[in-house]
C-alpha cells in the first residue's frame, strides 16, 4: 500500500480543529510550546503557552494557536520517521520559520517616531525604538513594507544596521529617502550621526565638501522638511559645526540648498546667524524659502533673542515673527505642524492657550487673521491631553489626530485618535477598536487607509492599518493564514502558505543535524 505524504497544517491565530499532533517532546518557538491533547489519533490543540517569555520580553497570549490536520504518516503512526520532529524537527524548524517571517501582525518590538509612503504610494516607511519587525533580522529602528510578496524589508537590500533611534523619515522629488535620529551609524558608516541620506547607497546629505560630512553633535534630528525648491531643513537638539564661508555653529535648526560647501543657517548675514534657545525644534514645516514654521520646546529665536516666539515661530523670508504678526502667546510645547491649501495652518501640542484664549487647548488653526477651533458649533474642540501628530486625507479632508487624549468635544470614545470630518469629530474607523495608548505618527496612503504608529499595544502591537470601515489590522494581513508542511517520505518536505513564499523546499541535512531550505 502506498504512503501517503505527511501533511501538517496551522493557523497563526484562529479556532483550533480537532487533529492529530506529531509533536513529540518539547519544542521552542520563542516560548514553549504546550499541547493538551495526545499524537495518538485523537483531538489535541497546540499552543504557545502564555507563561512562557520570548527573547523580546514579549507575552504570547492564547490566541496564538496552531491547528493540525489528520494525516497517515509515513511510518503509519502519523511520525516523522529517525527523530526529525524533535529538537531539530521539521515541525519545529517550520514553527521557527513562521515566525521569523509571517509572524502574528507585524511583530514590531517597540514605539513607532514617524511612518511614511515614499512619492508613488510604495511603503509604509517606519523609524523608531524598534528593534523588530516581521522577524527578520538586522531590521532596528528603521524598516519598509515591500509588499505582500517581499514583507518587512531593509531600505537597503545589504541591510541599514541603524544603531539608534529614528525619529525622521522624508522623500525628497527625487524620491530618496532621508532619515533623522539619535543613531551614531547607519550602514556601519560612523560619519553618518543623527541624519542619512539614501540615493542607492547611505550616504551624507552634503556631499559638496573635501571631507563630506554633515558635522551634527548632540542629542537628535527630530524633524526633516522640504520646500518647493526641494532644499531642506532639519530641526531638532543638536549643533552642526560648518567651515566656510561661515565657520558658524547653528543650534538646533539648519539648511542645505543641495549645492553649497556646507549648510547654513536660515536667517544669514555677515553679523549673525538663527539662535534658538531654551529647548529642541520638534517640527520644521516649509513651504518656501520665504515661508518656514517652526515649533517646538525652545524659549526663544534669532539673535540676539526674541522671547515672543516662544515654541512656535515663522520665518517670512527677511526675518523671524509670530504667525499672528505680535505675539502668538503659546504657553507650552508645539509638537507639529502641518498646512494645507497654502493657507490653512494646524498646531498641535501640549499648549493650553494661544494669545490669552484658553479655549485653544492642544489643537488650533490658524485662518489667516486668527487662532480659531474648528468646532464652531460646539465652541470649542476639547482636546483634553496633548496631539503629536496630524494629517489629512488625499481630498484635504481632516485634520485626522493622534495623541495622549482620552475625548475630543467630549466625546470620550475619541480616545488617541481623531477625524474632523467637516461637521464633526468622528472615529477614524467605523469599524471598532479602541488604541490603549499614544498615537506619535499618522501617515495615509493614495487610497486613504490610514497607518497610525506609536506606543500602543492594543488594537495591535505599536502599528496598525485601517480601511476606515472594518476595523484595525497589521500591514503584514496574515492573522488567518493556513500554513500547510507536506512531508514527502523522501528527506524532503515542502511548504506553502508563507505570505513573502508561496512555497518553499525543505530537506533533511544529516551534515547539520536539522532542516535546511533548498535555496
Amino acid at each position: 500500500m502506498s504512503k501517503k505524504p505527511c501533511s501538517i497544517s496551522f493557523r497563526s491565530v484562529g479556532q483550533n480543529k480537532p487533529c492529530t499532533t506529531v509533536i513529540n517532546g518539547d519544542l521552542k518557538v520563542k516560548g514553549d510550546l504546550i499541547t493538551n491533547g495526545s499524537n495518538n489519533g485523537g483531538s489535541s490543540r497546540v499552543y504557545l503557552n502564555p507563561e512562557s517569555v520570548d527573547e523580546d520580553n514579549k507575552t504570547y497570549s492564547l490566541d496564538t494557536t496552531l491547528s493540525f490536520v489528520t494525516y497517515d504518516g509515513p511510518d503509519g503512526q502519523g511520525n516523522i520517521p529517525d527523530g526529525k520532529n524533535s529538537d531539530n524537527g521539521l515541525l519545529k524548524y517550520v514553527i521557527d520559520l513562521v515566525n521569523r517571517v509571517d509572524c502574528l501582525g507585524d511583530c514590531i518590538n517597540g514605539n513607532i517616531n514617524t511612518i511614511a509612503y515614499d512619492n508613488g504610494g510604495n511603503g509604509p516607511y517606519i523609524g523608531g525604538e524598534f528593534k523588530n519587525a516581521g522577524r527578520v533580522e538586522g531590521l532596528n529602528y528603521l524598516a519598509k513594507w515591500g509588499g505582500s510578496s517581499v514583507g518587512w524589508t531593509s531600505v537597503d537590500s545589504s541591510g541599514d544596521n541603524v544603531n539608534n533611534t529614528v525619529y525622521a523619515i522624508e522623500f525628497d522629488s527625487s524620491n530618496n529617502v532621508y532619515i533623522g535620529g539619535s543613531f551614531t551609524s547607519v550602514s556601519g558608516n560612523t560619519v553618518l550621526k543623527k541624519l542619512a541620506k539614501y540615493d542607492g547607497g547611505w550616504g551624507v546629505i552634503n556631499t559638496s565638501n573635501s571631507t563630506p560630512d554633515d558635522k551634527i553633535s548632540g542629542n537628535a534630528v527630530y524633524t526633516i522638511s522640504f520646500d518647493n525648491s526641494n532644499e531642506i531643513y532639519i530641526g531638532g537638539d543638536f549643533s552642526m559645526d560648518t567651515g566656510p564661508p561661515f565657520f558658524a555653529s547653528y543650534n538646533n535648526i539648519a539648511k542645505w540648498d543641495g549645492s553649497s560647501v556646507e549648510w547654513s543657517a536660515i536667517k544669514v548675514n555677515p553679523v549673525t546667524f538663527d539662535s534658538i534657545l531654551g529647548g529642541s525644534v520638534l517640527t520644521v514645516k516649509a513651504i518656501t524659502s520665504s515661508e518656514i514654521y517652526i515649533g517646538g520646546e525652545f524659549t526663544s529665536v534669532d539673535n540676539p533673542p526674541n522671547t515672543n516666539l516662544q515654541y512656535l515661530a515663522k520665518w517670512n523670508g527677511s526675518s523671524w515673527t509670530s504667525i499672528n504678526g505680535v505675539n502668538d502667546g503659546v504657553d507650552n510645547t508645539v509638537r507639529i505642524i502641518n498646512v494645507i491649501n497654502s493657507n490653512e495652518l494646524y498646531i498641535g501640542g501640549d499648549f493650553k492657550e494661544i494669545d490669552s484664549n484658553t479655549i485653544l487647548k492642544h489643537l488650533a488653526k490658524w485662518n489667516g487673521g486668527n487662532w480659531d477651533v474648528l468646532d464652531f458649533i460646539n465652541g470649542d474642540d476639547i482636546v483634553n491631553n496633548t496631539v503629536y501628530t496630524i494629517a489629512f486625507d488625499n481630498n484635504n479632508v481632516g485634520p485626522y489626530i493622534g495623541g495622549s487624549f482620552t475625548s475630543v468635544s467630549g466625546n470620550n470614545v475619541l480616545k488617541k485618535l481623531a477625524k474632523w470630518n467637516g461637521g464633526n469629530w468622528a472615529s477614524v474607523n467605523s469599524g471598532g477598536g479602541d488604541i490603549d495608548n499614544t498615537v506619535r505618527t499618522i501617515a495615509i496612503d493614495s487610497n486613504d487607509n490610514v497607518t497610525i504608529g506609536g506606543q500602543f499595544t492594543e488594537p495591535l502591537e505599536y502599528l496598525a492599518i485601517t480601511d476606515q470601515t472594518t476595523g484595525w489590522t497589521s500591514i503584514d494581513n496574515l492573522d488567518n493564514t493556513l500554513y500547510t508542511i507536506t512531508y514527502n517520505g523522501d528527506e524532503t518536505a515542502d511548504l506553502t502558505g508563507l505570505s513573502n513564499n508561496s512555497y518553499l523546499k525543505l530537506i533533511w541535512s544529516s551534515s547539520l543535524n536539522k532542516w535546511v531550505q533548498v535555496i
